[in-house]
């Protein structure tokens, strides 16, 4: 159990680094509106979580301490579903209704989506 903790941490440690990264060096707003960062780890964690669920089992032929590294640690560290549901909630407080449903769907398509084709690309 230490061990899995170990790796959860570890990972999350590195993705939340990404994570602040990315969104520190990335520009804030796309068209005025859309959260930039969020919207672009949101999107690249899901691809990177749906390759890495293929990816591990492919390759190790089991998925514990892997899957836990990369998927539940460094994913799970990069990707920030709290952050999209406060930017969203924004947007609809600033009476910004259209951005924030377009920011919503678009996230949830493009994630959706990027997972699937992580999960095609591994296979």
């Amino acid at each position: 159990m230490l061990k899995s903790l170990f790796l959860v941490g570890f990972g999350g440690a590195l993705g939340s680094m990404l994570r602040f990264l990315v969104q520190t060096y990335m520009p804030k707003w796309l068209l005025g509106m859309l959260p930039l960062g969020t919207f672009t780890v949101n999107v690249l964690g899901s691809f990177l979580a749906g390759y890495f669920s293929m990816w591990v089992v492919k390759q190790f032929h089991q998925s514990d301490p892997f899957s836990w590294l990369l998927i539940t640690g460094f994913c799970g560290g990069f990707t920030t579903f709290s952050a999209l549901s406060i930017e969203v909630v924004r947007l609809f407080e600033a009476g910004q209704l259209g951005w924030a449903f377009a920011y919503l769907m678009a996230t949830l398509i493009l994630g959706f989506s990027a997972a699937f084709l992580g999960m095609y690309l591994a296979r």
